[in-house]
């Protein structure tokens, strides 16, 4: 069985300013880089470690990031791995380039900028 980590609270996460990964229980970590902090997820799959952001501390609190942990758990005991997830519904949201809008926008309004002259 696998050690569980301390829980660490709000206070022990604003005065961790060490460098590196720090964890916070659950699969959830704190992500020291200079005098930035933000959440991770770690877990394994396939026998491989994989990381997955939550976001930053100063828009993502305690309580929000350990829900979102949790959400990411459950994908993984459904057999799904939440990066790869997360890849896939980005993907799957169009986007469009102002390229591909401009040919777009010019060709629904071709007919309308036609006068009598040029029939």
């Amino acid at each position: 069985m696998p050690r569980r980590s301390k829980q660490l609270n709000v206070a022990q996460i604003r005065a961790l300013n060490k460098p590196g990964k720090h964890a916070v229980g659950d699969n959830l970590y704190v992500q020291v880089i200079g005098s930035g902090k933000s959440w991770l997820f770690r877990y394994m799959r396939n026998g491989k470690a994989r990381e997955m952001g939550l976001g930053p501390i100063a828009l993502v609190s305690l309580a929000e990031a350990r829900q979102r942990a949790f959400e990411q758990r459950k994908l993984l005991h459904d057999g799904v791995d939440p990066l790869e997830a997360r890849h896939a519904q980005s993907s799957s949201e169009r986007t469009i380039c102002f390229t591909d809008a401009a040919y777009e926008y010019i060709e629904t309004r071709r007919a309308s900028w036609k006068n009598a002259n040029d029939t």
